[in-house]
């Protein structure tokens, strides 16, 4: 859970439907969830490694660096901010476990 004032800004910005926001606020709030689930990783005692932050179509970025890594697993939320015709997985979610060479775990 992040803290209530990120959680709330986030919820406003995608509610208000206002189009793409520009790559350097993308970046900045991509950091910040970073930083989060960094600290709260660690003080959980997982063992993890952190990657720098892509740019570009989410599934596109994803399945780059699967492969590049040749990563045998993948782990992902099910459902994005985005609203999506499925009812079971995001449509990233879903265009990344089509194209993924590898095992994919959906968490909820």
């Amino acid at each position: 859970q992040f803290d209530a004032p990120l959680h709330k800004i986030l919820t406003r910005a995608v509610s208000a439907n206002l189009g793409p926001a520009p790559d350097r606020i993308l970046h900045k709030i991509g950091q910040i969830i970073l930083e989060h689930a960094t600290e709260k990783a660690t003080s959980h005692g997982v063992n993890f490694e952190t990657l720098p932050i892509q740019t570009g179509k989410p599934a596109d970025a994803i399945v780059k660096v699967q492969k590049e890594l040749e990563a045998a697993t993948l782990v992902m939320g099910a459902r994005g901010v985005t609203p999506s015709d499925s009812s079971t997985f995001g449509s990233v979610s879903q265009e990344v476990f089509s194209r993924a060479g590898c095992t994919c775990i959906s968490v909820k």
